[in-house]
């Protein structure tokens, strides 16, 4: 059932409120999702680049003193590559294969190196850039209590316009929504590592919270 439909089987004097907020805040953490992606004749091939790759990055990014905890790298995926000729037969032209490393960067004007370091690893896309915030219980509390507050403040002010008293909380749901800033896959060999950086400097993180709030109601 419905909140609404919750409501109207209450039988006492009641009052129906909602709560509201939204809090906008710069992000101050970000995982960076790189990805090799080859095209090489044998499979031994593919994975001997492709494996080379992520070992040097991983290596790189423990050297830049991230902490392994923040680094996880994906299993390596190989498919053969096909030539269909004109009455459907195929030939084998080849293997592609990939693997994908995530790191979680927590100071955010080094989000640009680290692009530059995947480049220079031979990590040639990123996956994704995932915006985030290292204390988001305390941003998600701060929403929440201010939608509590809301709800509360339109409620009395409901009471006080109908000659009535406010009494004690019947019932509450609490509704929360949080819009993260996702950037996706862009070719480090087409793109360049400040570009991406750029298009992220302005982003927002934007919490939400709905209370909704039945109080019991008295006759002044």
């Amino acid at each position: 059932m419905s909140f609404s439909s919750m409501a109207q089987d209450v039988t006492f004097p009641h009052v129906v409120t909602t709560g509201n907020a939204i809090l906008s805040v710069a992000p101050d953490s970000a995982v960076l999702t790189s990805q090799i992606r080859v095209t090489q004749a044998t499979a031994d091939a593919v994975k001997l680049q492709v494996d080379k790759a992520v070992g040097r990055y991983t290596k790189d990014l423990l050297n830049q003193k991230i902490d392994k905890q923040f680094i996880t790298s994906s299993n390596l995926s190989i498919s053969p590559q096909y030539h269909y000729g004109d009455k459907g037969e195929k030939t084998l032209i080849g293997y592609v294969g990939s693997r994908q490393v995530e790191v979680t960067i927590t100071d955010l004007t080094q989000l640009n190196h680290h692009i530059d370091l995947a480049l220079a690893d031979g990590m040639n896309q990123i996956s994704g850039i995932q915006m985030g915030l290292r204390n988001r219980k305390s941003y998600e509390e701060q929403v929440l209590k201010a939608a509590m507050n809301d709800a509360q403040r339109k409620a009395q002010l409901l009471a006080t316009g109908f000659n009535s008293q406010l009494g004690s909380i019947w019932q509450v749901e609490y509704h929360a929504n949080q819009n993260i800033p996702r950037f996706e896959r862009v070719s480090l060999l087409q793109t360049k590592a400040s570009d991406v950086t750029n298009s992220y400097q302005n982003s927002q993180i934007e919490l939400e919270a709905n209370v909704d709030v039945i109080y019991r109601m008295s006759s002044e």
